[in-house]
């Protein structure tokens, strides 16, 4: 097991999101990016990860991982379950409008700030 993720079927705009899917019986994922977030990336060795990209799942998961780490901005997945492998850890269900997403619910976050 990796990890825990949060799922939703609709994610909440302010949070990296992870849209699985398949396509050819491949497992893909395309992380959707908010512009707050695209913008923190501009000028350091991150800027080259775009919104709306497609990749095979593990690597999508991957980079929304060091994305929601870097940024301190929640990561959600959604989309379709069955591209997921239980072996990565479990799906939890969160709801859309954010609800158990500990960077919108604790004030206390400071804004991050990561070396190029």
């Amino acid at each position: 097991m990796i990890a825990r993720f949060a799922y939703s079927p609709i994610p909440s705009g302010d949070c990296i999101s992870l849209e699985m899917l398949w396509r050819d019986e491949r497992q893909l994922g395309t992380l959707h990016i908010p512009t707050n977030v695209l913008e923190m990336l501009e000028g350091t060795d991150y800027e080259h990860i775009h919104a709306g990209e497609t990749l095979s799942l593990p690597l999508a998961l991957g980079l929304g991982v060091v994305l929601a780490a870097l940024t301190l901005v929640d990561l959600q997945l959604g989309g379709d379950r069955t591209a997921w492998l239980d072996e990565w850890g479990p799906l939890e269900t969160v709801s859309s409008e954010g609800e158990n997403s500990p960077s919108q619910a604790d004030p206390m976050r400071s804004t991050p700030k990561f070396d190029a």
